[in-house]
């Protein structure tokens, strides 16, 4: 591939890299449980005699807490939807780690921003030193993946105690999990579990209580999709200044030049109206025979008049008349 469709390629790339640092803070809803949700909390109890059922469904994001919950009484169904931030209900402990995942994140977006507005001045011949930016570019694109990779690893490893700490254990209380047993850290981060006849999960109501948690897309974007995008970009980075395409860079002046050589045409030159003459004024060229001295032997051009006229050879001066 030529230097410019290498270019291209990276640009698309990066543009969906920086789209995907940017679905993760300020995503919304719509996708499944929602592209900007880090982690992902549902639930449903039922109890014994029937007459009581919830579930609910709440999805943690960077800066706020969406929460579904539908309630079932009696035959009666009542539903609440609503955004809460993190000390508004207080989740003290998984707020500190959102603030440090939000502020990981901005920096994943200017990093993100900083390397395709570079791959697009590289496409556009903006710099004069492109081996200089290349290098910058495949960087760039290291630091991306370690922020994004060292971004999730650090949710995966303290959410899950941050949550435990804010509920005061409740994911023991409601799946009837005995408190003497640690619980692996794998199964408070992605899991499920069923609860049958328990009193503990809502205290009054006795019934089966289900429960499911796992992370959110914008966890799967962070830890997989980013850093697959850029190490590939990376890879295609390395491709470009291994193999030599560097070479065809032109800056953007000599290409602007370059396309208007080519762009350019002859014109033609038209002349003037007043210069044009009519064919039928245009003047005839004379007709001219030639005629052999006989004296020496010399042709004579001469004009045809259709009339006598004198003529002299120029070589031995004999005179007469032509007719």
């Amino acid at each position: 591939m030529s230097l410019q469709e290498e270019l291209g390629s990276s640009r698309k790339a990066l543009g969906l890299v920086l789209l995907c640092t940017l679905m993760v803070v300020y995503g919304g809803m719509t996708i499944p449980y929602g592209e900007g949700t880090w982690f992902h909390e549902e639930f449903e109890f039922k109890s014994g005699n029937g007459e009581f059922k919830t579930e609910g469904v709440t999805s943690y994001k960077i800066d706020e807490v969406e929460r579904e919950v539908e309630v079932t009484l009696n035959g009666n169904k009542d539903s609440d939807d609503d955004s809460l931030e993190y000390d508004d209900d207080g989740f003290e402990d998984r707020e500190d780690v959102m603030k440090r995942t939000k502020n990981l994140a901005l920096l994943s977006i200017l990093l993100a921003g900083g390397l395709l507005t570079i791959i697009m001045g590289l496409y556009t011949g903006q710099f004069e030193n492109p081996k200089e930016y290349l290098n910058l570019s495949k960087n760039l694109c290291l630091g991306l993946t370690l922020v994004c990779l060292f971004n999730a690893i650090h949710f995966a490893l303290n959410y899950p105690d941050a949550w435990q700490d804010d509920t005061s254990n409740s994911l023991i209380e409601d799946c009837g999990i005995d408190p003497n047993n640690e619980l692996p850290f794998l199964a408070t981060f992605l899991g499920e579990c069923t609860n049958e006849n328990t009193a503990k999960a809502f205290p009054g109501y006795t019934g089966d209580y289900v429960g499911k948690w796992h992370p959110g897309p914008a966890w799967f974007i962070t830890f997989a999709l980013i850093p697959s995008i850029t190490a590939l970009e990376y890879r295609r980075l390395m491709r470009i200044e291994e193999n030599g395409v560097l070479a065809e860079y032109e800056h953007a002046q000599v290409r602007k030049q370059r396309q208007r050589i080519a762009d350019a045409r002859v014109v033609p030159v038209v002349p003037e109206p007043e210069t044009i003459v009519p064919p039928e004024f245009k003047r005839k060229e004379p007709e001219v025979k030639s005629v052999k001295c006989p004296d020496c032997g010399n042709l004579i051009d001469v004009e045809v008049t259709g009339k006598p006229q004198d003529i002299e050879c120029s070589k031995c001066g004999l005179k007469g008349e032509m007719v």
